[in-house]
């Protein structure tokens, strides 16, 4: 098989699968967020599905210098898993592209679509991953569903946002 036709076969099956699992993660949220209710005191009480959820991730390579990884946000009580965030902080295609002054440099930028998704160490990315997940969760609001409480399950480092 050319390597081009092997090349488009993984784009379909990479689209298929996204579309299937971005699927599967909503109805999870769905089920989590009909399962669980905060409610929050004050002068007019107010109810909305709440979770804890567990992060759990894995990396290219161990200590430091990974360049790649994923990160999955689970329900606490359920075990589904409502979320996922994938960082690279490297592509080989960017690596391997024609030299600036090459005249083919022109044609590979307009057709180039890089992976590489995170500008920093390793360090950071590995930090960065919850608090995209975080970000997503108050962001896209599915089904209404607030993440809580965090555990993480991987080495990460604290957060202080002001």
């Amino acid at each position: 098989m050319h390597h081009k036709t092997f090349l488009a076969i993984i784009a379909v099956v990479h689209d298929s699968a996204v579309t299937v699992a971005d699927r599967r993660m909503q109805r999870a949220a769905e089920v989590v967020a009909a399962l669980t209710t905060e409610r929050k005191p004050g002068p007019i009480e107010v109810e909305y599905p709440a979770t804890t959820i567990c992060f759990d991730g894995t990396w290219h390579k161990r200590g430091h210098s990974s360049n790649n990884g994923v990160d999955v946000a689970i329900d606490r009580k359920t075990g589904l898993v409502l979320d996922t965030q994938i960082l690279s902080n490297y592509y080989q295609g960017c690596e391997v592209r024609p030299k600036p002054n090459d005249h083919n440099n022109l044609q590979w930028q307009a057709g180039h679509v890089c992976q590489r998704n995170f500008e920093g160490s390793s360090n950071a990315m590995k930090a960065e991953t919850p608090v995209a997940i975080f970000q997503r969760s108050i962001d896209i609001q599915i089904c209404g569903l607030v993440y809580i409480v965090a555990f993480c399950v991987m080495e990460m480092r604290n957060h202080s946002r002001k």
